[in-house]
């Protein structure tokens, strides 16, 4: 039979230290390949992974898109380090994975080349828990904003010296490892495009782009890049990382009046994250104060912030009306805030949603139209229509929702609505009851039970879970969410 040639992308993954595992305990050993075998194949059929060889506690797949193969290989190890961490030492898996893309053979039920050669030849050099790539892949992934790539170390293979490049299988690892190993990018203009980045809502793209950026900049000039980046981190909800970054900013001596004022403007985000309002407040009031004076439209920010607490914290008058009337510069804070002032009018009679509604239309992204359309709710929760203040919190969400979508790193997408609290106040605040929405008997639920074809509430109406199964029962409270159920009653 004659030898197939083929150009392509080759994964080989072993299991560390399987063979002692047997010897110790062979039922648990099996036990524990079944789990990673339920992992790794899982991960082989969603990114399209062809499986070569089954080598009993690892695989040889080969990929058609270098991409996928990478990505393959990252879901696999997330999956094992979250299972490790709910394991005891005894029953961790541990997975090293090479990857190499180029020409291998295939003769009958054999395998071999070039491509099986260094990919077998990496996977021994990973780190436990990591990937290896060689310098032939990375050159094929390496500008992927959600691929997260370092240089490793240089190997002797096949009697030349290969650099090897490692992958993180998450932004903050890459980020923590900054000063000890060297990135690998192509890209130029990295920080301009960051900042087109944060503009278009992809968070982890713009963090990425700053920190490539922050590598190739003298010491001097840290300081800006550093604030910005810390303000990333605030917006995807990691604010540890934003503290320390803050830190050291603070630390350096600036007379720059502007960096000043972000830095008072930051530390006011993070106490607000922590729910710390008199401290938020003390800041955004320092913060405030430079800005006006430099006429910045980061006032309007500080601004919307201030409103917020007054409006998380149910107070009847604007804490900050004076600063109110003095805003001059019109952007998506701007817009918000005129929503807001509705929210303390105390005359609401003469209330217009549609002209509402056109300043949530100027707004620039998903992110500030689910902040315009939940603070709308909150106005029509002050009205008593309690109908439309339900379908408002739910067009929030849904926004909300559509914003994380806009971040390239789909694990960063959890914590942005999970951590950043104006989002998890969205996603998991209902100033509704169910009472409030329908007049209603339990005892009639009967007859709609087990129906099928019945529409049912994408959140539930009493206590917020997503209702992502569309059940007819909320899981938590036992609500009915059946939409039929409450037209009837």
């Amino acid at each position: 039979m004659s030898a197939l040639k083929n150009i392509s992308t080759i994964m080989i993954t072993d299991i560390v230290g399987y063979s002692k595992m047997s010897g110790d305990n062979q039922d648990r050993a099996l036990e524990l390949l079944k789990e990673h075998d339920e992992i790794l194949f899982g991960a082989l059929e969603k990114y399209k992974g062809n499986i070569l060889k089954n080598r009993g506690d690892g695989v040889i797949a080969q990929f058609n898109k270098p991409l996928e193969s990478i990505e393959c290989a990252v879901d696999v190890q997330r999956k094992l380090k979250k299972r490790n961490s709910l394991n005891i030492k005894e029953r961790k898996l541990r997975v090293r994975i090479g990857i190499h893309y180029g020409e291998f053979i295939k003769e009958g039920d054999d395998i071999h080349g070039d491509c099986i050669n260094i990919a077998s030849k990496l996977e021994p050099l990973a780190p436990y828990g990591s990937i290896l790539i060689s310098k032939e892949l990375s050159k094929l992934i390496v500008n992927y904003e959600n691929i997260y790539i370092r240089e490793y170390e240089k190997f002797k293979i096949d009697g030349n010296e290969e650099l090897t490049y490692e992958i993180y299988i998450d932004l903050i690892e890459w980020y923590k490892n900054k000063n000890c190993k060297k990135s690998f990018y192509l890209k130029n203009d990295l920080f301009n495009k960051a900042h087109d980045y944060f503009h278009s809502g992809d968070f982890s793209a713009s963090i990425k782009n700053s920190v490539l950026y922050n590598e190739n900049i003298s010491e001097d000039s840290k300081s800006n890049v550093d604030s910005f980046l810390s303000n990333l981190f605030i917006n995807i909800g990691e604010l540890e990382q934003a503290e320390i970054l803050l830190k050291s900013v603070i630390n350096k001596d600036s007379n720059d009046q502007k960096l000043k004022g972000h830095i008072l403007k930051l530390k006011g985000h993070l106490f607000f994250n922590k729910e710390m309002w008199n401290k938020a407040n003390e800041f955004y009031d320092q913060s405030l104060e430079i800005f006006i004076k430099e006429k910045s439209k980061y006032a309007n920010e500080i601004i919307f912030f201030k409103i917020m607490i007054d409006i998380i914290n149910e107070e009847r008058n604007i804490s900050i009306k004076d600063k109110v009337n003095d805003i001059f510069i019109e952007d998506s804070y701007f817009e918000l805030i005129n929503i807001m002032e509705n929210y303390f009018e105390n005359d609401k009679e003469d209330y217009d949603q549609d002209i509402d509604f056109n300043r949530v239309e100027k707004l620039e992204n998903n992110r500030y139209k689910a902040y315009g359309i939940w603070l709308m709710s909150k106005i029509m929760s002050q009205l008593d229509k309690m109908d439309r203040a339900y379908e408002f919190e739910t067009k929030a969400q849904q926004f909300i929702k559509l914003s994380s979508l806009d971040i390239s790193d789909q694990y960063i997408r959890g914590q942005y609505l999970e951590n950043v609290l104006i989002h998890r106040i969205i996603m998991t605040e209902t100033s509704i009851t169910v009472d409030n929405l329908f007049d209603f008997n339990e005892d009639n639920y009967d007859e709609f039970e087990g129906l099928i074809d019945l529409s049912t509430f994408n959140f539930c109406v009493k206590c917020g879970k997503e209702n992502d199964q569309k059940n007819q029962k909320c899981n938590d409270c036992e609500t009915v969410l059946i939409k039929e159920y409450y037209e009837k009653n």
